[in-house]
This record gives C-alpha cells, sequence and structure tokens, in this order.
C-alpha cells in the first residue's frame, strides 16, 4: 500500500583494459531474493566497482558496498557492509568458469539480526546467441 522513487547515478572511467565504476542509489524496495525479508523498506546505497582484462579470456572483477535501510520501525534500522572480488576465464567460445569470494556483515539496531558471512561460489556458465526466424 506504499510508494516510492527510486534513484541511482553512475559515473564510470575505462581505461585500456580496464574500468572503474562509483555508484549511488536512493529508494524503496521490498528484497523479496535477499535472505533477510524486512518489508517495503526506504534505502540509501553506495558503491565502488573495478573491472580488469588480465588476458583476453581472464578478467578480475572487485565491489565494495554500503548500504543503510531506513526501517519504519523504530530501532530497526540497518546496514550493510559488503565486498566481493572474483576472477572470470572464457573458454572455447561459449563457456565461462568463474570463483568469486563475498564477505558481508550486517549490523542493526536489534543485535539478533547482525551477522557475517563469507561465501566462496564457483560457477560454470554456457551462453550462445539464438537467432529466432521472424
Amino acid at each position: 500500500d506504499e510508494s516510492g522513487l527510486l534513484g541511482g547515478l553512475t559515473l564510470e572511467k575505462t581505461f585500456q583494459r580496464s574500468t572503474v565504476s562509483f555508484d549511488a542509489e536512493r529508494g524503496w524496495d521490498e528484497g523479496y531474493l535477499e535472505e533477510d525479508r524486512r518489508g517495503f523498506t526506504e534505502y540509501w546505497r553506495a558503491g565502488v566497482n573495478f573491472r580488469h582484462q588480465i588476458t583476453e579470456d581472464l578478467g578480475f572483477y572487485s565491489r565494495a558496498s554500503y548500504r543503510r535501510n531506513d526501517e519504519e520501525a523504530e530501532n530497526q534500522d540497518s546496514s550493510m557492509y559488503q565486498g566481493n572480488v572474483g576472477l572470470k576465464w572464457d573458454f572455447l567460445r561459449w563457456y565461462a568458469l568463474g570463483l568469486d569470494y563475498r564477505y558481508r556483515k550486517r549490523v542493526s539496531d536489534d543485535p539478533g539480526d547482525e551477522y557475517e558471512s563469507n561465501r566462496v561460489m564457483l560457477t560454470f556458465s554456457w551462453k550462445r546467441t539464438f537467432h529466432w526466424p521472424r
């Protein structure tokens, strides 16, 4: 029964084999796919991204961000610090293998909602362009 606006800004600089970007966002969301079901929440977020193509097939990326949730209930505000780094290797034209490490820390006015997590993820992906006949 509530509405809100979402606004964001991204600044990006591209170098020969690297890209750096800074982004900020303010708005409302519900976080359907997040670990913490928190309802419709006003928030703001800021982050920095870095990507570097080490070789033609191997890329490195990193990201750091901070998010502040302004909960409607008093004494329920929370903050999230997050950082991740990873490598992605493209091979045989359509396949990719990735290795990612992610750190996340949630700080809340309610000590029962605080946590830290460390995750390592190995991913395998396949992509191919399909042309649909008209």
